[in-house]
């Protein structure tokens, strides 16, 4: 039986990861892997499409302290990124016509675009690699996620949901070991980098 961690760095995954580190011993598993994917801003470039605090405290961070507990950490980016969007040139819009021939523009953190062709599937290329049928999945689900329970069998677990940790739990599990992303200092969550427009030419020049 293998073990996965889906891990975004968000509060919930990196409970469950701390929560398979305190108890391992009743668990009786080995470290599981853990695996993230990374949306890119410039592939080219090494720029993350993701808030600059916090990849740094992936790496700084989290990601040696998860190793020093005998973890794997996978950090999985996204094959295509922002600027390949920006300069897609539109072929064929039947909505807007106009736009066919011309570069489709800077799209906006976290919108369709960038979520099903960054996000979704650098996810979807991580579960064909490292999900099998002997492979336990766990995901952040916190126990008073009552909607996103359903999801939940004996191959895709929740210790969140196990051990009954709540959302507002995770903090007061996560902050003894610095484990909670900065992002959280001025935001419900993290997320997605959102370029401000005055600096947006600076970047996208080559």
């Amino acid at each position: 039986m293998r073990y996965i961690q889906s891990w975004s760095g968000g509060k919930d995954s990196s409970c469950s990861i701390v929560l398979e580190h305190m108890y391992r011993d009743e668990l009786k598993i080995p470290p599981s892997t853990i695996v993230m994917a990374e949306v890119m801003f410039d592939n080219k470039r090494g720029i993350s499409g993701e808030m600059p605090d916090h990849m740094e405290w992936v790496h700084t961070v989290a990601k040696p302290t998860f190793e020093s507990w005998g973890h794997e950490v996978i950090i999985k980016r996204s094959e295509k990124d922002f600027m390949g969007c920006f300069y897609h040139v539109v072929e064929n819009s039947k909505e807007h016509p106009e736009r066919n021939g011309k570069y489709s523009g800077f799209p906006v953190g976290g919108g369709c675009v960038i979520m099903r062709d960054l996000k979704v599937k650098t996810i979807r290329q991580i579960r064909k690699e490292y999900i099998r049928e002997d492979t336990v999945e766990f995901i952040g689900i916190a126990a008073d996620e009552v909607t996103r329970r359903g999801q939940l069998n004996a191959m895709k677990r929740s210790l969140l949901c196990e051990y009954g940790v709540h959302e507002i739990d995770t903090y007061k599990i996560l902050r003894p070991y610095n484990l909670l992303s900065p992002v959280y200092a001025y935001s419900k969550r993290g997320g997605m980098l959102v370029l401000p427009e005055s600096i947006l030419p600076s970047i996208i020049v080559a």
